[in-house]
């Protein structure tokens, strides 16, 4: 309970402002980055989370998700991995309060370089 205490200290409201600050910078360098290649993309996300869907039309609730790329998102997952960019195979993910802007500028400079790989 120690641990728990002392991390709830250190998320105040100026941290949270920065995860959300950050999230959203990540969400629009990937919608940047799919525009530049004609691909199309939802990001989805609230705060500190987002999801990437490769469809072209809004994503409202799950059902809209079910026609997704999945060869693309395949493609996506392991291309970052191999530009050392670890995420989750659906490539839902959060930002964390050890991230900075290096760190989230990487995911799209990845992602540019997945998709100009065709």
């Amino acid at each position: 309970m120690v641990s728990g205490a002392a991390t709830f200290e250190q998320l105040t409201p100026e941290v949270y402002q920065q995860l959300d600050l950050l999230a959203e910078r990540l969400r629009e360098g990937i919608r940047a980055v799919c525009g530049e290649f004609d691909v199309p993309v939802q990001v989805t996300g609230l705060g500190s989370l987002l999801g990437v869907h490769f469809n072209d039309r809004p994503i409202r609730s799950v059902r809209d998700s079910r026609d997704n790329d999945d060869e693309r998102r395949q493609q996506v997952f392991l291309g970052l991995m191999n530009e050392g960019i670890w995420t989750s195979p659906n490539l839902i993910g959060a930002i964390s309060t050890p991230m900075g802007e290096s760190e989230i500028d990487a995911y799209p400079d990845a992602l540019r370089a997945v998709l100009a790989q065709g």
